[in-house]
């Protein structure tokens, strides 16, 4: 059994993400509140990447959920949710389908190829004025003041944690997301928040 498939486990996967990432659900979860505070209740949402379990879900949302794991759709639909086993660069819902997508800690475990499609692929599928919601890890500005959480990215399964600038400039471009940096644990790993309104 690889550390992949052992990660998994949903009990496994967030221990460790305690341990590793202390205060990353609260923090993250209060980013994503804030993120979406202005989308209506009811809204038709779309979480790329989902995993087991929606980050949404701690905010009393449940979206519908795609993520290429299986094992990950079967837990999303055991504990009642819709989900879709497929690729996040080949989403497959028609264009303007959803008033709010969202991508969270998905971007880095895909090539930049991939992750602009997967980007483009979100922008199709959200409606004329949906929201979309971006949050990604990023190397911290300076590995000398942040060692521990530069050495916890190396460690990653997520083999493309990029620089802010690159994941701006290389992924996020040309749509005109409004990116910002946060420290998104107790021990000072980093991440951006990208938030775009589609026109």
């Amino acid at each position: 059994m690889t550390i992949y498939q052992i990660l998994e486990m949903p009990i496994i996967y967030k221990t460790a993400q305690a341990i590793l990432a202390p205060g990353m659900k609260q923090i993250v979860t209060e980013q994503l509140r804030q993120a979406v505070q202005d989308v209506p209740a009811g809204a038709r949402t779309l979480d790329v990447g989902c995993g087991p379990a929606s980050w949404l879900s701690y905010l009393g949302m449940q979206p519908v959920g795609l993520d290429l794991s299986h094992s990950y759709t079967m837990q999303y639909h055991a504990a009642g949710g819709t989900c879709v086993t497929a690729s996040a660069s080949e989403i497959p819902f028609a264009a303007n389908s959803f008033d709010l997508v969202l991508c969270v800690a998905l971007l880095h475990h895909l090539p930049e190829e991939v992750a602009r499609k997967t980007v483009s692929e979100m922008v199709r599928v959200a409606r004329p004025g949906a929201k979309l919601v971006v949050f990604d890890p990023v190397l911290p500005a300076s590995p000398l003041v942040r060692p521990v959480a530069y050495g916890l990215c190396k460690l990653d399964r997520g083999k493309f944690i990029r620089k802010q600038a690159d994941l701006r400039s290389r992924v996020l471009a040309p749509f005109g997301w409004d990116v910002r940096r946060i420290t998104h644990s107790y021990i000072g790993t980093e991440g951006v928040i990208g938030t775009l309104r589609k026109n």
